[in-house]
């Protein structure tokens, strides 16, 4: 049975020079990563963005990052080097509509923002309280949850939790990769077609991306890519 432990960003890492002497030499880069991601079109990202995802292939189109003749390649996710980690809003504020979840998403990219070669993520709010047709509006609570990869493993870099203390607000877990629903939950973020800073109408806005799996039948969505060009 594989257990998912949710655990809150710890301030008293281990010292930062402690952890760099820690880390795996990885051929990964993040700026690849990155660059796949944003240069894959969101409706295809199902069909090509997975697979060189995970097992690695060419990043489409031009990309001012890499120099050369070479082809710009992804090298593919290094779980000996980099971890996936879930987060969920769990502060005691309310999040009554989508407004305020771009609010917080936006104090959690600017308190990330100098950490930009360690982390990348994706963040979803998604607003339950659009009715359905005949229904009137429930006043339920948003839901913000989101995605993120941090370089090491086993711990999300100490300069970052202890430089971000807007991170304290949410609760993080380590995705298990040997567990199908986690590895299933992280294809469907990366997957999620919504374009950035929209926000539309959608039947089944949280379906495949909610940690039980029933998801929220209808609802806006909002979501969110933390990027260097972002």
């Amino acid at each position: 049975v594989c257990v998912c432990v949710c655990v809150r960003v710890c301030l008293s890492s281990n010292p930062t020079g402690a952890w760099e002497a820690g880390l795996r030499l990885t051929n990964m880069s993040l700026a690849g990563l990155k660059a796949l991601y944003e240069r894959t079109r969101p409706e295809l990202r199902r069909m090509y963005l997975l697979d060189r995802f995970w097992h690695g292939g060419p990043i489409p189109g031009p990309c001012k990052e890499f120099s050369g003749k070479r082809k710009p390649y992804f090298s593919g996710f290094d779980h000996k080097a980099f971890s996936i980690w879930f987060v969920e809003w769990t502060d005691d504020e309310k999040l009554w509509d989508v407004s305020i979840c771009q609010d917080k998403i936006d104090e959690l990219y600017e308190g990330m923002s100098p950490f930009k070669e360690l982390c990348f993520g994706l963040m979803l709010a998604i607003d339950p309280n659009l009715p359905k047709c005949g229904e009137t509006a429930r006043g339920k609570n948003c839901k913000l949850t989101g995605l993120w990869i941090f370089r090491g493993i086993d711990q999300i870099p100490p300069i970052v939790a202890r430089e971000c203390p807007v991170m304290q607000q949410f609760a993080w877990s380590e995705a298990n990769l040997r567990n199908k629903t986690d590895v299933k939950k992280i294809n469907a973020f990366l997957c999620h077609e919504t374009h950035w800073r929209t926000l539309n109408y959608s039947k089944n806005a949280d379906t495949e991306i909610s940690a039980s799996g029933n998801g929220t039948p209808h609802g806006a969505h909002f979501y969110r890519c933390f990027s260097e060009r972002g």
